[in-house]
Order: structure tokens, then C-alpha cells, then sequence
């Protein structure tokens, strides 16, 4: 029995830690101007005003501050928060932390022209 909780916990590592990571690279950057999609100024200039809005309700939204929405972001220690973001754990709030996690329906009524 404890052969097959050993598998099991190894299993789980296996999947989680390269996803978690995977995350963590494609955020791995100073700022929200990280994008695999080609944006309009304007589509660029509202995603990136949803990603701090969300970052801001996410650190200042409850009653005590809270550091570590995104991966990137330095936490109160002064280093990067990695995987003790919000962004990276699987319950909870999941804070917009890159122009790719903004849903390009957002982007088309900011910038309606843009919409195809």
C-alpha cells in the first residue's frame, strides 16, 4: 500500500511541478508587455490596463495587502515570488499577470476596430 501512495505522490509531482514551471516561464518577465499575439496599439494599451487593475484588486482588494499575485512580482522578502504566486496555484484567485491571459473579446470592445 504505501508503494502505491509513493507512486501516486510521484505521479502527481510529475504533472504539477514541469506545469507549474511552464507557467512561470511564459510570465517570466519585468511587465505585462509579454504577448505570443500580435495587438493593435490600442488592444496592447487595454490589456495591459486590465493586467495591472487585476494585479491591483489582487494585492490591495482584502483588508491587509497581499504580495505575489504574479510569478514575477517580488514579494516582501525582496525576491521573486516564482511559484508562491497566486498565478501559479491551482484554487483561488488566478490574477491576469501577462497580455496573453486577457480574452481577446475584452480587447475587440475596448477597440472595436481591431475586432475582426
Amino acid at each position: 500500500m504505501n508503494k502505491l501512495k509513493l507512486i501516486l505522490v510521484v505521479a502527481v509531482f510529475a504533472v504539477a511541478v514541469p506545469t507549474a514551471i511552464s507557467a512561470i516561464d511564459k510570465s517570466n518577465v519585468p511587465n505585462a508587455e509579454f504577448s505570443s499575439r500580435a495587438l493593435t496599439d490600442c488592444q496592447a494599451k487595454e490589456a495591459d490596463r486590465l493586467v495591472d487593475e487585476s494585479r491591483d484588486a489582487y494585492r490591495f482588494g482584502e483588508d491587509e495587502p497581499r504580495n505575489c499575485p504574479c510569478p514575477y512580482d517580488e514579494a516582501s522578502d525582496g525576491k521573486r515570488c516564482g511559484l508562491r504566486a497566486a498565478y501559479i496555484k491551482p484554487l483561488g484567485e488566478r490574477p491576469l499577470c501577462s497580455r496573453d491571459d486577457v480574452g481577446i473579446d475584452n480587447l475587440n470592445k475596448a477597440c472595436p476596430a481591431a475586432g475582426v
